[in-house]
């Protein structure tokens, strides 16, 4: 399957010092049919290819470049399992919408998606869910539960990262982990260092924000990371 790896922090971050970062590029054995990272400058940029990710002399140069270096980041590794390898179906995938730039990588495989804000330009389930996702939040008061209610309706895997270039959502569905250390936020498919790592629960959306979490979100419960309660 794919993998995703993201982080919120509170601070820059260069990806030549982070070596989960690293760890997540060698996964790309596995998961060879495309790479992509998306971060914000605080304008809104991804750079991406179909082809493997582990020996690709642009992710290397991007690793050594300052300009990557960024608070907010998503990435994607693909192993293609709808939409053939080429650049228009290799995540991230990024829209400018109501004066943001949106940017948004997915792993699994969606079959009941409905027209959304834009025309995919690719032909893969995940670009299809952005524009739906973009349909509701870009006119939405309440943008955590209409992303939940649109993944709830989807079948299929659907574990996918959204952020705005200020908010960080992860939403879990079969396998999505997180850990916060050091004033940041790490989120990944599966744990990339030796140091403890939740697991999300099935249907769960992390918010995170300035490297801290601050909410998850399930359907019309909103739980604190801070108080503890529920209202």
């Amino acid at each position: 399957m794919c993998e995703l790896f993201a982080y919120s922090a509170k601070k820059e971050i260069s990806l030549a010092s982070l070596p989960e970062f690293k760890e997540f590029i060698s996964h790309s054995a596995t998961n060879p049919d495309g790479w992509g990272i998306g971060w914000y400058l605080p304008v809104g940029y991804v750079m991406k290819e179909p082809y493997k990710a582990k020996g690709s002399p642009l992710l290397e140069s991007l690793i050594g470049n300052t300009s990557v270096d960024a608070s907010l980041l998503i990435a994607h590794i693909r192993k293609a399992s709808r939409g053939e390898n080429t650049y228009y179906n290799t995540h991230p995938f990024i829209h400018d919408s109501t004066g943001k730039t949106w940017i948004f990588a997915h792993n699994g495989t969606v079959r009941n998606t409905l027209p959304g804000l834009f025309a995919p330009k690719g032909t893969t389930d995940s670009e299809k869910m952005f524009s739906q996702l973009l349909g509701e939040v870009h006119t939405s008061m309440c943008q955590e539960q209409d992303i939940i209610a649109i993944a709830s309706q989807w079948s299929g895997k659907k574990n996918f990262m959204l952020t705005d270039g200020t908010t960080l959502y992860a939403y879990a569905d079969t396998s999505l982990y997180y850990q916060q250390c050091d004033e940041r936020v790490l989120i990944a498919t599966m744990p990339l260092n030796n140091t403890p790592w939740i697991k999300m629960a099935q249907g769960k959306l992390l918010v995170c924000r300035n490297g801290r979490i601050d909410r998850i979100v399930e359907e019309q419960h909103f739980y604190s990371w801070k108080s503890y309660f529920f209202w």
